[in-house]
């Protein structure tokens, strides 16, 4: 019987709108019928009872962003739809992380769906700790590899389960006084003198938190610390005020396409020297692993 994919995703600063791309093209490359929808303001995807449902997110505050569980909320009853659950993070599967699907599963399983299979797919982290380059045009080449084995488990029907500790599962419910903090961020964002009326981060902003006064964007209380308008105005007007935000942002900025572009690059067979701090040993690990 031909098999039907619908993959579901919400992307902040673009790495699971990128992973989720390359997944659907490894199965268009097997003559697989995909479609893919992007988690975006109020305008939810419908799933079909037919397909086979695959949910991709960043992970955010050891768990999915508030868009995920609000198109959840939105979604119908659906017995037994086979459904795949892939996180995103800049860290790896590690400590909380491994939490990050836990919610989610959970409220998606109440619902009637039947989740066979879980994974982590990473990206260059976005916030806090840069990811060096050499790391990230790694991250971004074997991206494919990875969705082949993804894919490969879907369509032979292997089952794939990730285990959360007990320890990380409370970390992500402390960790949800951050998503009050987010609403907290969006609300003192502040543009500088360079701001020329563009509107891209009130069209972009996938939660509708960003408003045109005089030609200039104002911010409410919807945020959920995406990042998109941040790293996406082109002339880095937006700012966070808060000093503890002003040292999450990556003073570099952050373009997915810049990462994409070092990946298209000739692939050397150099080792790579990879950074010593636990903070990456997610990210060690996953490349090692290819």
């Amino acid at each position: 019987m031909r098999q039907n994919i619908h993959i579901v995703y919400f992307s902040g600063t673009g790495g699971t709108a990128l992973a989720a791309k390359r997944l659907s093209e490894t199965f268009s490359k097997r003559d697989i019928q995909v479609q893919t929808s992007e988690i975006f303001r109020n305008d939810y995807p419908i799933i079909k009872t037919e397909e086979t449902l695959i949910l991709m997110f960043p992970v955010h505050a050891a768990d999915a962003p508030m868009p995920v569980f609000k198109w959840i909320s939105s979604i119908s009853k659906n017995s037994c739809l086979k459904t795949i659950v892939i996180s995103v993070s800049g860290g790896g599967e590690i400590s909380p992380n491994t939490a990050a699907r836990y919610r989610t599963v959970k409220k998606l399983t109440k619902k009637g769906f039947a989740v066979t299979n879980e994974y982590m797919l990473c990206m260059p982290s976005n916030f806090i700790a840069p990811t060096e380059d050499n790391l990230a045009k790694k991250i971004i080449e074997i991206l494919p590899r990875k969705c082949e084995k993804i894919a490969n488990d879907i369509i032979g029907n292997v089952k794939r389960k990730m285990n959360s500790n007990v320890v990380d599962r409370i970390i992500m419910y402390i960790c949800q006084a951050e998503k009050l903090g987010s609403k907290i961020y969006g609300r003192t964002l502040k543009i500088d003198d360079n701001c020329n009326g563009c509107e891209l981060c009130a069209k972009k902003c996938p939660m509708g938190n960003i408003m045109m006064e005089d030609n200039k964007p104002t911010f409410g209380w919807k945020c959920t610390l995406c990042m998109r308008c941040v790293y996406g105005c082109p002339l880095s007007s937006i700012r966070p005020i808060m000093p503890i935000l002003k040292k999450a942002v990556l003073k570099q900025g952050y373009d997915i396409k810049k990462y994409e572009e070092l990946a298209l690059e000739q692939s050397s067979d150099e080792e790579i020297n990879f950074p010593r701090s636990i903070i990456w040993n997610g990210i060690v690990k996953y490349i090692k692993e290819e």
